[in-house]
């Protein structure tokens, strides 16, 4: 399975991480993600289903997890979504069309 950020996601990801050097966790939570995109790799569908199509695969001792969407042997990370903010903002990057 191709793991791939949406763009969205992508921006999220790298602001999250300068926010993460700051406090010297940068390299822990690239070493996170990384682990978790190779799990979802290798199991796409053993995270448990959030909304309709999307799953949300948690990062471990972070307060965050990656939402993401299978479409045409794809899983595309829509967001890293906060455990307690706003919990289903995310929505609204749902994939409806065979177009990203």
């Amino acid at each position: 399975m191709i793991v791939e950020f949406t763009e969205p996601a992508r921006k999220q990801y790298f602001e999250l991480l300068e926010q993460y050097d700051c406090v010297e966790f940068g390299d822990q939570f690239i070493d996170v993600v990384a682990d978790r995109i190779e799990n979802i790799k290798q199991f796409p569908l053993g995270w448990p289903k959030v909304y309709r199509t999307i799953r949300k695969c948690n990062l471990g001792k972070f307060p965050y997890a990656l939402v993401y969407q299978i479409v045409e042997g794809h899983a595309w990370i829509l967001a890293i979504s906060h455990h307690k903010r706003r919990p289903v903002w995310w929505k609204k990057r749902i994939i409806k069309s065979k177009k990203l």
